[in-house]
């Protein structure tokens, strides 16, 4: 009984870094937009 719940948790935790990196790469597109956004308004 113990083993399923520990191998629940890590599939959860490894379905979570997943999440996680896809959020990751959204946010460091949003920031690369943002950035060329700024540049432009600069100039």
């Amino acid at each position: 009984m113990g083993v399923s719940e520990q191998e629940t948790n890590i599939v959860e935790r490894k379905k979570n870094s997943k999440d996680e990196n896809e959020q990751e790469k959204e946010r460091q597109f949003a920031m690369h937009e943002l950035k060329k956004k700024e540049k432009h308004r600069g100039h």
